[in-house]
């Protein structure tokens, strides 16, 4: 019967190692965070880098949830922007006593150079065209992590096709507690061409070979708030004062509002953030949210023609499905209060990132819509990082970069009265589908070259240099 006993008892030991070890395990065991130690921070501060880690020294914290902690606190680090790298290396001392090693590679903040861009909204629509003239060439400087406080300082000096000049800073903690920023805008335009209409939404435009078709003045102040890591939100209040040549109003009545040549207008916006993507420049895993609602003209200037209230939303979600195979998709929309709005606000589909795959030539100047993005990715080149022996400065040389097949599906819904005439896509359905290539690297860049057919079977491969989704 002892034997019997015995044999039972190494059974049961060994198929519940738990019951009798439980005080060893991960799960259970209990450690205290002694300090943490900082490295390759050159110009950083720490107390910007303690910002995104959840864990303090005194903190006593499963040795399992701690893990799962740090890992977190590295992407943090990462969507900060300021670094390339990231690694935190927990390290055992005395008994249930642990350090945080955080070992970081710092980006190359300053950034002055020639710049080189085109006039027309993305890449693609210039192709179509192809007119050497609307191109811009100019100077901009940005001075990322000024005084190592993630604060950015811009210049933009843009002559050419359209001329803009520009300062901009942005200082992310006011408080002791950085949970309070601000950001301050001012930025001068000058544009030879404009469009006023579209037709089978192609724009069209008015030159002003001689003069300017349209003169922009604008200023803005933000104040946000961030308590936590994943949430902020936050007013900003502008102004925008625009002027336009004569036969702009002859081309446009409507362009403006109104029959002046200016108008001046106040806004106030609010906007709520919630971020809990991996990576946020090109997320795998996760998900996002954001919100904006914007009063523009608060009749509080004399010639305040502008007044309509807008909302815009954004939801992105992003699920590994396989070992290399992940999920993306995302809903946007916009909504106005006001029927008839003047042209120069209108900005429906076809703007930054706004717009339905295999429709990157069109615009769609509609008030309200909704948008949908649907997205496999297969990975062909996982995440990797190599170091280039002829760059010896670690924040170039030391690289990481993947490759992924984008399989994808979009699809929008258009409600415009106003500009609908000649229009057909203002008001309906409209839908792409196709697959690409996206390649991303470091400082948060990528490339992707994408063939798509939309639901007019127009077909075509178009280039773009963000996240699909």
């Amino acid at each position: 019967m002892r034997v019997f006993h015995l044999i039972a008892l190494l059974v049961f030991s060994f198929l519940f190692p738990s019951f009798f070890f439980a005080g060893n395990t991960d799960s259970t065991k209990i450690v205290v965070v002694d300090s943490i130690i900082i490295k390759g921070n050159d110009r950083t501060k720490d107390h910007i880098i303690l910002r995104e880690i959840t864990v303090s020294p005194d903190d006593s914290i499963p040795f399992s949830d701690l893990k799962i902690l740090t890992r977190k606190c590295r992407l943090n680090l990462l969507n900060t922007a300021l670094f390339n790298f990231a690694e935190i290396e927990i390290t055992e001392t005395l008994s249930d006593h642990v350090y945080l090693t955080v070992s970081l590679t710092e980006r190359w903040y300053l950034w002055p150079f020639p710049l080189l861009e085109l006039s027309d909204r993305n890449l693609n629509a210039w192709l179509d065209h192809a007119d050497r003239a609307r191109i811009n060439y100019g100077f901009f400087a940005i001075q990322e992590n000024f005084r190592g406080r993630k604060e950015e300082l811009k210049f933009l000096f843009r002559a050419g096709y359209d001329e803009l000049f520009g300062i901009s800073y942005k200082i992310p903690f006011l408080n002791k507690k950085q949970t309070i920023g601000c950001t301050s805008m001012i930025s001068f335009g000058r544009n030879h061409e404009v469009a006023v209409a579209s037709v089978h939404n192609r724009p069209i435009y008015q030159n002003e070979i001689d003069g300017y078709a349209e003169k922009k003045l604008a200023g803005s102040y933000s104040l946000f708030w961030r308590p936590k890591i994943h949430f902020t939100q936050g007013v900003q209040f502008m102004y925008n004062g625009v002027s336009v040549s004569d036969s702009m109003l002859i081309a446009q009545p409507n362009y403006l509002g109104t029959s002046s040549r200016r108008v001046d207008y106040l806004s106030v916006l609010y906007f709520l953030k919630a971020d809990f993507r991996d990576v946020a420049a090109y997320p795998l895993k996760g998900w996002y949210f954001d919100f904006f609602i914007v009063k523009n003209g608060l009749s509080l200037l004399e010639n305040e023609n502008v007044n309509f209230l807008s909302l815009k939303f954004l939801g992105r979600y992003y699920k590994p499905i396989h070992r290399n195979i992940f999920f993306a998709a995302s809903i946007s929309g916009k909504i106005s209060d006001n029927q008839i709005q003047p042209y120069f606000v209108q900005q429906g589909l076809g703007y930054y990132n706004d717009f339905v795959r295999g429709y990157e030539y069109y615009v769609v100047d509609c008030q309200n819509y909704a948008l949908y993005k649907l997205g496999l990715k297969m990975s062909l080149i996982s995440p990797k990082s190599r170091k280039i022996n002829w760059l010896p400065n670690e924040r170039f040389g030391k690289i990481h970069y993947a490759l992924y097949l984008n399989l994808f599906h979009d699809g929008a819904f258009c409600d415009q009265l106003s500009y609908q005439t000649g229009n057909p896509l203002n008001t309906g359905f409209m839908y792409g589908t196709g697959a690409g290539l996206d390649f991303v690297t470091y400082y948060d860049k990528v490339v992707r070259i994408e063939y798509s057919v939309n639901r007019q079977k127009e077909s075509g491969l178009f280039v773009h240099f963000i996240a699909p989704i």
